[in-house]
């Protein structure tokens, strides 16, 4: 699971995290996330900041559940 180290500008001071980088094989990849998507929650807890949803993953367990915004539409996965 590969989040940005910045926030792009156009997408600053907005909620959600916006995914830049699946990585193959990852708990990401096989939830079927996909770069370009918002992850807007993560485990039921709003994600405001990749800084915050680093330390939100280091700290779940195994399974975790996501929503994100893909072109627009709300879905939700399990990674």
């Amino acid at each position: 699971w590969r989040e940005p180290e910045q926030e792009p500008p156009a997408t600053a001071g907005q909620p959600g995290v916006t995914i830049t980088r699946v990585v193959e094989g990852s708990p990401a990849a096989l939830a079927g996330l996909q770069v370009g998507d918002r992850l807007m929650s993560f485990n039921g807890q709003e994600v405001t900041s990749s800084s915050q949803l680093r330390r939100a993953i280091t700290i779940s367990p195994a399974a975790a559940s996501v929503d994100v915004v893909r072109a627009g539409s709300p879905e939700r996965t399990a990674a």
